[in-house]
C-alpha cells in the first residue's frame, strides 16, 4: 500500500506536458505592408506586424500591431490597434485602440486577466467577464492563420472579450490564385470573417480575407465596405518572421 501511495504522489507531482501544438506561422519580425484603394483611387496605406517580444504581468507576449492611414477630402483616418499576444497560451493579455481622424480622437486600453476570466477598460470603472482563452480584434486575425481552414467549412470562436458579440466567425468560401509582391502566384483561401458589430469586419462590411493556402498563411488581400465605398488592402511588401 505504501508503495502504491508513493507512486501516486510522484505522478501527481510530476510536471504535466502541454498538449502538442503546431508551430505558429508568425513571429517577431514579420511585417506586411498594404496599399489601400477606394474603388480605383489610391486611398492610403496599412500595415500588419509582429513588432517585438514584451511582457504583461510577467507573461511573455508578442506585440501585434495593425495600423491604417487613409485620407481624402471627405474622409480620413489614422487608426492603430495593438494586441499583446501570449504565444504559449495563444490568447491576448492586453489590447489598445487609438483612433485619429477629423471627427474623433480617442484611446482605449483593455487589460485582460485570462486566469480570472475578467477584463477592465480605461474609459470605464467596471470589471467585465470574458472567456479565459480571450482574443481581441487583432489577435483573432492571427489565430485564424493557425486554423485548418477547409473550404466549405464555417469556424466559430467563442473567444471575443466582449461576450455579447460572440462567437467570432470565419467562413472558408473558396480558393483563388493571387500574386505576391515578388510577382509569383500562389493559391489562396478566401475567407469571410466577422468580428463584433463595428469596424472593418462587422457583418455589414461583407469583408473578405485572402490567405495563402500554405503553412505561412500570408494575408495577401482584404476587401470590405468601409462605409463610403468598397475598400481594398493589397499586399505590396512583406517580411517573414526572423525564425522563418
Amino acid at each position: 500500500m505504501r508503495v502504491l501511495l508513493g507512486a501516486l504522489l510522484l505522478l501527481a507531482a510530476a510536471p504535466r506536458s502541454l498538449p502538442h501544438r503546431d508551430p505558429l506561422p508568425f513571429g517577431p519580425g514579420e511585417s506586411f505592408e498594404f496599399s489601400v484603394r477606394l474603388g480605383l483611387v489610391n486611398f492610403g496605406s496599412a500595415r500588419m506586424e509582429v513588432v517585438a517580444p514584451d511582457t504583461v504581468e510577467g507573461h511573455l507576449t508578442w506585440k501585434l500591431r495593425m495600423s491604417v492611414d487613409i485620407g481624402s477630402l471627405v474622409y480620413d483616418a489614422n487608426d492603430t490597434l495593438e494586441s499583446w499576444f501570449d504565444p504559449a497560451e495563444r490568447l491576448s493579455r492586453r489590447f489598445e485602440k487609438r483612433f485619429r481622424n477629423s471627427k474623433r480622437n480617442h484611446n482605449r486600453v483593455f487589460r485582460f486577466d485570462p486566469e480570472a476570466g475578467t477584463y477592465t477598460r480605461s474609459d470605464r470603472d467596471s470589471v467585465y467577464p470574458m472567456p479565459n482563452d480571450v482574443l481581441d480584434d487583432v489577435s483573432f486575425l492571427y489565430v485564424v492563420r493557425t486554423a485548418p481552414l477547409e473550404v466549405g467549412r464555417t469556424y466559430e470562436f467563442p473567444r471575443y472579450y466582449d461576450t455579447r458579440k460572440n462567437p467570432l466567425v470565419v467562413k472558408v468560401l473558396k480558393r483563388e490564385r493571387m500574386e505576391l509582391p515578388d510577382k509569383s502566384t500562389v493559391r489562396c483561401l478566401v475567407l469571410a470573417p466577422v468580428i463584433g458589430t463595428s469596424g472593418l469586419f462587422r457583418p455589414e462590411a461583407h469583408a473578405r480575407l485572402w490567405l495563402t493556402d500554405d503553412a505561412r498563411r500570408i494575408p495577401v488581400q482584404i476587401k470590405a465596405d468601409i462605409g463610403i465605398g468598397d475598400g481594398t488592402m493589397r499586399l505590396k511588401r512583406m517580411r517573414l518572421a526572423d525564425t522563418q
